[in-house]
C-alpha cells in the first residue's frame, strides 16, 4: 500500500483503490480553506491517474466532517481561477461529460 501524508489529508493507494482521509479529528474534521486546497489538490491528482478506479473519502476520529470551521477566519481566496475551473470540472464529471 502506498501512503502519502499531506499536512491535513492522508492519501493511501492499494491497486486501483485510493483512500483519502481528513486528518483533523480535534476539530471534528471541520473544513477550512487550507484543508480544502489540500483535498482539492489530492483529488485532482487522483483524477489524473488513469489507474485509480475508486476513491473512498474517510475521516480520522469519530466524526466524518462537521462542516465549515466557524472559528477559522475567512480569507480572500488567492486562487479564484483555480477554484472556478475546479468547480466546472466537478460539474462536468457529475453530469457525465467527458473531460478531454
Amino acid at each position: 500500500m502506498d501512503a502519502r501524508y499531506i499536512h491535513r489529508v492522508k492519501f493511501e493507494r492499494e491497486g486501483t483503490l485510493a483512500v483519502v482521509t481528513l486528518k483533523r479529528p480535534s476539530r471534528r474534521n471541520a473544513l477550512y480553506l487550507d484543508l480544502m486546497y489540500e483535498l482539492t489538490d489530492c483529488l485532482s491528482a487522483i483524477g489524473r491517474d488513469r489507474e485509480i478506479h475508486a476513491v473512498i473519502l474517510a475521516a480520522a476520529g469519530s466524526v466524518f466532517c462537521s462542516g465549515h470551521d466557524r472559528w477559522m477566519p475567512w480569507k480572500r481566496c488567492p486562487y479564484p481561477r483555480r477554484t472556478r475551473s475546479a468547480a466546472r470540472r466537478a460539474r462536468r464529471q457529475v453530469s457525465g461529460e467527458t473531460l478531454h
